[in-house]
């Protein structure tokens, strides 16, 4: 029918996309919100500095959260 025929591309596209955000929400589990607002700063938001007791992610954080998010720049 022409709903099954439809859902497939849908489906496949959720899949896509699925596929594309699991290291970066990987990233966000692993770096809590400084990891957030650090890939914010990345996708050309403001995220800030995290607020105390937090503090902003090490350097080697940084560049593992820039490799997650690299395919998600629009």
């Amino acid at each position: 029918t022409g709903v099954q025929t439809c859902a497939l591309p849908i489906s496949e596209a959720a899949e896509d996309w699925q596929q594309r955000l699991k290291p970066a929400t990987d990233m966000f589990a692993a770096h809590g919100i400084p990891g957030l607002k650090h890939a914010m700063d990345l996708m050309g938001y403001f995220g800030g500095p995290p607020r105390l007791p937090l503090v902003p992610v090490s350097p080697a954080a940084q560049m593992e959260i820039a490799k997650a998010y690299e395919g998600l720049k629009g």
